[in-house]
């Protein structure tokens, strides 16, 4: 091995370790991080499948390795991310406790949950080689998928959900053929691993109420807190292949597969004590909040994509891209717990397919700077019926400006801004049924989401 091969190799290695420290956002619709450039960031990822301008073509289509210049390439990233998620209330209810038979008493709470979401800073890194004149290899390190919301402790919400944290770490080795002039085919797989945290708070007054009201009475409102962890790993692959049509003309096609997970980890409850001896036995004992191991099976969607770029003139490109997304593989979220006669914790999510379309330009404004454009619309799988407080999503659309200047003559800097509207989301989740004598033990979640989301990339590319 090269020196300068294994310097890649150990920077590469780094950038991997250092995923596992870098809190995921959602903020392409559902879950998905279309962030895996910032080369493409200020064309709102138009084109992302054709526009094979650095080594991160690995990921949007690992058959545009052979467009690029004989020798070794690469390119990394870092992604500002800024959303914002604020409830406002229309009908909600508190979860409901009981003071006598009969007679719900809600929770006192404290606000709608605050901002839930904060800044985070996603990486990605890529690096390509030409093997010969018509075989090339990379690999890139990077994170599809991503979700983070954060309620504060006391909101209206909190027993449908405090905190839902998804980390995702993909490293993607690729191989491309250039079968002529015109064709060149892509292949890559996907080593992706996933890492998952949620918490939510307990109404132990419904529980101990559904075993024994005298004993609930006894005891108040009282809740506690759980949390879950959980974590798995998957292999899968994807596919490409880039069409030249003239000098001037060119469209690529894309596929990511799906990815099976079975997570596997720990369930722990923070219970508490009351005045009632009665109450504590039934806190103490309820199958589904003792500590004890939890499996969750998932299949994160997969992805089907069209671009075109097309050569107007000397100083402007005109890009296009449409993105299928398989998100109706999951119709539900189930928890198995593994104590004796715990049953199923399920949340009834339905996603559908969606589907993401993007148009953007380049003008180059001289032989050192290049100005990027573009707009996409962004359509979620979730619909107002399945809406919950842990993915309160909806369509988007996207304003994106950019630009890039050649720092030296293999080098160059890109920068990417994208603002993000997401129409307002409505919200009418109960999470379960009202029960007569204790009300909604979730609470009923009725009013609005005003989400919105701000990112800035950064991308350095160079070759040797």
């Amino acid at each position: 091995m090269s020196h300068n091969r294994g310097r890649i190799l150990l920077s590469s290695l780094a950038v991997a370790s250092c995923f596992s420290n870098w809190p995921g956002y959602a903020h392409a619709s559902g879950f998905a991080l279309i962030e895996q450039n910032a080369s493409g960031m200020g064309n709102a990822y138009a084109g992302a499948a054709v526009a094979t301008e650095d080594a991160s073509t690995i990921y949007f289509n690992p058959a545009g390795l052979t467009a690029l210049p004989a020798g070794r390439h690469y390119s990394v990233s870092i992604h500002a991310i800024d959303p914002s998620a604020k409830f406002t209330n229309n009908a909600s209810v508190s979860a409901g406790g009981i003071v006598a038979p009969g007679i719900p008493t809600p929770f006192t709470f404290s606000g709608m949950g605050g901002d839930a979401g904060s800044t985070a800073y996603v990486p990605n890194a890529y690096f390509a080689m030409n093997l010969d004149s018509r075989w090339s290899a990379g690999v890139g390190i990077n994170a599809p998928f991503g979700l983070k919301t954060q309620y504060e402790d006391g909101w209206l919400g909190r027993f449908q959900g405090l905190k839902s944290d998804l980390k995702t770490l993909n490293i993607n080795p690729t191989i491309a053929y250039k079968l002529n002039d015109a064709v060149s085919l892509g292949a890559g797989l996907n080593y992706q691993q996933i890492d998952a945290t949620l918490t939510k708070a307990i109404n132990y007054t419904a529980i101990v109420g559904s075993v024994n009201v005298p004993a609930a009475i006894a005891a108040g409102n009282v809740e506690g807190r759980n949390e879950l962890k959980g974590k798995d790993s998957g292999w899968g692959f994807n596919l490409g292949a880039t069409f030249r049509l003239s000098d001037q003309s060119k469209f690529g096609i894309a596929y990511r597969s799906a990815i099976k997970y079975n997570l596997t980890g720990t369930f722990t409850a923070v219970r508490p004590v009351t005045a009632s001896p009665a109450a504590n036995t039934i806190i103490n004992t309820w199958a589904q909040t003792l500590d004890q191991n939890i499996s969750v099976a998932i299949k994160m969607p997969d992805s089907f994509s069209f671009s075109f770029m097309h050569r107007l003139s000397d100083r402007w490109d005109l890009l296009e891209d449409l993105t299928w997304t398989g998100w109706a593989k999951i119709p539900e979220i189930r928890i198995k717990f593994t104590a004796p006669g715990a049953p199923d914790d399920v949340t009834n999510w339905t996603l559908r397919n969606t589907l993401r379309a993007s148009v953007g330009a380049n003008y180059r404004y001289n032989d050192d700077l290049k100005l990027r454009f573009g707009v996409a619309y962004d359509q979620s799988p979730v619909t107002d019926a399945y809406r919950t407080v842990r993915l309160p999503d909806n369509n988007r659309t996207w304003l994106s400006l950019g630009a890039q200047y050649k720092t030296s003559r293999n080098g160059k800097l890109d920068a990417g801004f994208s603002y993000i509207w997401v129409k307002s989301a409505a919200i009418n989740s109960s999470a379960d049924q009202a029960i007569t004598a204790l009300g909604y033990p979730r609470g009923l979640m009725n009013g609005t989401y005003d989400n919105s989301v701000r990112v800035l990339s950064l991308q350095y590319s160079n070759s040797f």
